[in-house]
């Protein structure tokens, strides 16, 4: 029997493409995973889609790194910062995150990795490749989707755009009056 739950384990872990990262309130949550071979993300806040699944990765000179990618591992960390930052109201910050480096290789065994930063307010992404000599990009994956129900916060009725426009612009006509 127990032989048999470690086989479980064994395939579970080696099967797996998804890691997720979480704010330190637990609130922002980051999930990069594979779809067919291509590296992509989603992103919620308590519990609600705000990014649906999106496309990240690029491709360079030395290698591909859009498709045909396999999760080798995945490495967590925090990270805590603090320092001064002058001409702003609040000028001692304090700056906390969780960090999470997944680690991808292509068809060619090439390596590239992903980091992930996400602090209780803001989410940081970049790509870490090993150096083999001058590397120069020549796409970049990368885009956000937002879920229908999340539109209406970023994208006004053009009717109501159009009503302010037209007070705004009688209040000019009658303020010259």
């Amino acid at each position: 029997m127990k032989l048999q739950l470690l086989s479980l384990a064994l395939i579970t872990t080696a099967g797996m493409t998804a890691a997720t990262i979480s704010s330190p309130d637990s609130k922002l949550v980051v999930t990069t995973d594979l779809s067919g071979g291509k590296p992509v993300y989603s992103v919620s806040y308590d519990g609600k889609p705000i990014i649906m699944e999106s496309p990240l990765g690029f491709d360079t000179n030395i290698g591909d790194f859009t498709k045909g990618l396999t999760l080798v591992g995945e490495k967590t960390g925090v990270v805590n910062k603090s320092f001064e930052q002058g001409k702003i109201k609040k000028s001692h910050i304090d700056y906390n995150a969780n960090q999470l480096i997944a680690e991808y290789k292509n068809a060619k065994g090439q390596k590239m990795s992903i980091e992930w930063l996400v602090s209780d307010n803001d989410i940081a992404f970049r790509y870490l490749i090993p150096a083999e000599g001058d590397t120069q990009p020549d796409y970049r994956e990368g885009s956000h989707r937002l879920p229908l129900s999340r539109l209406h916060h970023y994208v006004p009725d053009p009717a109501e755009r159009r009503h302010d426009r037209l007070e705004a612009y009688q209040t000019l006509i009658r303020g010259t009056l």
